[in-house]
């Protein structure tokens, strides 16, 4: 069996599910850590102060760091011919996204985007129901109270990032019209945004996110004229609504983390494109920051 060496750069919270997670893909041999915090180092695995060092070592690597290094280290991980798996955002600008797409095209790597929402047994299961059918229209709601964590970016680019991707993926086309609003409530960043993305082939998505409401809230409905899905990305139900019957469509359970790495280790062993390619984080990238333009402006 091929394994692939493996390290993950960047030993925050997120590092260490990922760490966690490849501890459990047979394919995957973890070969190291790295982080510019020693403190932060793990029990059981090598620990790297340089990640430049750890990329000697590793055929592929997570990026798992802040958003305004994943270029920087993006590119230097792609350079010296690892294969890399960014958390989303692909990048802060959009410029930058392009550089990484074309850096890994260039030396022929394995560049995918962790947006995790992809791999939620939930909309694996809807998008398996749905085929090469296309919801009309898409409604995603994902509210949750104010976190204790630092925001150093909206929740456009925190959360909304996901749903964006989401929408893309069901849709099947690329965007022709964007309107959006938005508002600062808790942060000097946008804490509540909602967005109507209008595609190309007509689909329609309406996007709300909200992170200062009292509930918890993670749901999408998709609907065409054959009926409509209801997903609760959160309780993991899928129910489907046709002909005046609701039916309960089986969910099986799995740890989504787990099946976009996967993902990705599947796509370095075989040479083929990840579920989530730069391309497609690039395209989440661009339609957050018109949003994001659009909603400040409102």
């Amino acid at each position: 069996m091929k394994r692939v060496k493996v390290g993950v750069i960047g030993c925050g919270v997120m590092g260490g599910f990922h760490l966690k997670q490849y501890g459990n893909i047979p394919e995957a041999e973890i070969v190291g850590v790295s982080d510019i915090d020693p403190s932060r180092a793990p029990n059981g695995v090598k620990f790297f102060n340089d990640y430049k060092a750890l990329l000697k070592v590793a055929e592929a690597v997570s990026i798992t760091t802040p958003t305004s290094t994943h270029y920087d280290v993006g590119m230097a991980v792609l350079d010296a011919g690892c294969h890399v798996l960014i958390e989303k955002p692909i990048s802060v600008t959009a410029d930058q996204g392009k550089k990484l797409i074309e850096k890994a095209k260039e030396k022929k790597l394995t560049l995918a985007v962790g947006h995790i929402e992809r791999f939620s047994p939930v909309f694996m299961a809807l998008s398996e129901q749905l085929g090469r059918d296309t919801p009309e229209l898409i409604d995603i709601r994902r509210l949750s109270p104010f976190p204790a964590r630092i925001f150093d970016v909206s929740v456009v680019m925190d959360v909304m990032i996901h749903d964006i991707d989401l929408a893309r993926n069901l849709a099947k086309s690329e965007i022709k019209d964007i309107k959006a609003t938005g508002k600062k409530i808790k942060t000097d960043r946008l804490d509540q945004a909602n967005a109507v993305l209008v595609f190309k082939n007509g689909v329609v998505a309406n996007i709300e996110v909200n992170r200062v409401h009292t509930e918890k809230v993670r749901r999408l409905i998709a609907s065409n004229m054959k009926g409509s899905y209801d997903a609760d990305l959160l309780s993991k139900t899928l129910k489907r609504s046709a002909d005046g019957k609701v039916t309960d469509i089986n969910i099986k359970s799995f740890d989504q983390l787990q099946c976009e790495l996967k993902d990705f280790i599947n796509a370095v062993i075989k040479k083929q494109k990840p579920s989530v390619t730069g391309e497609d984080g690039l395209a989440a990238l661009e339609i957050a920051l018109k949003i994001e333009e659009e909603a400040l402006r409102s």
